[in-house]
């Protein structure tokens, strides 16, 4: 509730300026035109859409429905240990790239690297919640 109020002050506070200031001291370009009146658009509705949201079912209600989940700490080691070696050769990978020349090895592989080291991770963590 407080962020759509806020939206909404906020959108007033430009709607007003565009109003009272002429069109050259505002400005909120979107390709070769002015649209200064834009920002205090899209503010109001985000402010709208977030006070006509607040009477929602929530988070509270959410956790009231849910049983209490009791965590395996065997699952929980293993999952912190799989994360600290995704991050141990993510941050490999990176300092490989700082330290070895582009001639070497160019800069997508580095990328693809470690965007395989993440997706390695996602894999053994589902792979060990499923066994």
């Amino acid at each position: 509730m407080v962020w759509g109020v806020i939206c909404l002050v906020l959108a007033a506070a430009l709607g007003v300026l565009c109003i009272v200031l002429p069109p050259e001291n505002l400005m909120f370009q979107i390709g070769d035109q002015n649209m200064p009146w834009l920002p205090a658009v899209a503010l109001g509705i985000v402010g709208i859409v977030l006070l006509a949201t607040v009477g929602s079912s929530g988070p509270a209600t959410a956790e009231a429905k849910q049983p209490a989940v009791v965590p395996n700490p065997e699952k929980v080691a293993l999952n912190k240990r799989l994360e600290n070696i995704g991050w141990g050769l993510f941050l490999i990978m990176w300092g490989g790239s700082a330290l070895v020349s582009n001639k070497t090895i160019s800069e997508g592989w580095w990328s693809i690297g470690a965007g395989l080291i993440m997706l390695w991770l996602n894999i053994a963590a589902i792979a060990t919640r499923l066994g």
